[in-house]
This record gives C-alpha cells, sequence and structure tokens, in this order.
C-alpha cells in the first residue's frame, strides 16, 4: 500500500510535466492522451524498479519516450510529423535541460544561506506562504512595484550565486 501511494503522489506531481513532454514530441492531441495512458500504465506497472532516491521525473521521462517511439512504430506509413532524428535530438535536449535543472536544484539552498537574512525572509514569505505579491506588500507596507523589483533582484542575486557553482553539463 505506501507503494501505491508513492506512485500516486509522485505521478501526479509530475503528470503536466509528462504530458508536456510527450506534447512535445507529437504534433496531435489525440496521440498525447493516447501515448500518456499509455506512460502511465506503464510506469505503474514498472514502479517496483524506481530508485526513490533518484529524481522520479526523468525516470517517468524515460517511459514517455519510449511510449513515444511505441506509438510511432506502430504508425508505420501513416504520416509522421517529425523525424526520428528530430524526436532523438529534442529527447537529448530535454534530458540535458533536465540535468541542469536539477543541479540548479541541488545548489538553491546553499545559494539562499549566502542571502542576507532579510533577503531570504522576503523569499520565504514570497514562496512558501503561497501568497501574492499584492498581499505581501500589503504586510510589509510597501508598493507592490518595489516588491517586485527587490524580489527579482533577490532572484538575479541567487541564480548567479548558483551559475558559480554550477558543473558543466
Amino acid at each position: 500500500m505506501p507503494e501505491t501511494e508513492e506512485f500516486i503522489r509522485q505521478f501526479t506531481r509530475h503528470e503536466r510535466q509528462i504530458r508536456y513532454y510527450i506534447a512535445s514530441l507529437v504534433a496531435n492531441k489525440s496521440d498525447v492522451d493516447d501515448i500518456m495512458q499509455e506512460a502511465s500504465s506503464l510506469l505503474w506497472k514498472k514502479f517496483d524498479l524506481y530508485d526513490p532516491s533518484r529524481p522520479f521525473l526523468p525516470w517517468a521521462m524515460r517511459f514517455a519516450y519510449n511510449a513515444v517511439r511505441t506509438y510511432r512504430q506502430k504508425l508505420g506509413t501513416r504520416q509522421k510529423y517529425f523525424s526520428d532524428k528530430l524526436i532523438e535530438s529534442l529527447v537529448a535536449a530535454h534530458e540535458k535541460e533536465m540535468d541542469r535543472l536539477e543541479q540548479e536544484r541541488r545548489l538553491l539552498p546553499m545559494a539562499l544561506k549566502n542571502l542576507s537574512e532579510k533577503e531570504r525572509l522576503l523569499i520565504e514569505h514570497r514562496y512558501s506562504n503561497g501568497g501574492t505579491i499584492q498581499d505581501l506588500a500589503a504586510k510589509l507596507g510597501e508598493k507592490p512595484d518595489t516588491l517586485y523589483k527587490r524580489l527579482q533582484r533577490i532572484r538575479e542575486k541567487l541564480m548567479a550565486n548558483i551559475q558559480l557553482e554550477m558543473e558543466p553539463i
């Protein structure tokens, strides 16, 4: 039962990203729905092979990619919108981007530690509580535009700190 709950938690958290990924590889919306259904079924059947110490999304994307390939093979003589070579290029680019994003995610806690306490609290208030800029500005007694600009500078500072630590991919 815990395995079922973990699968549901992981899948629902990433379902939209998996669907967008499939949609980036096929042109027809009804094909996307069919492939998503097949990929979901495969993920469920193979979930016992998932290593929870690794991120779920890249693992799931491999199943989605394989479901796209299988579906394209079934198309046979029916017109294919994208060549196999283009699909492979898109997948390689997506995997590289996923690696970059994962590396940024791992470096974010260190970058947050490099912020001043006031900057860190502002980021936490903005992103941890799910409130709007307007709510936060009212709470802090500031204008929303001023807060937008300050948050943008803090995000740029975070990104600069992360970029300094990034390893080439």
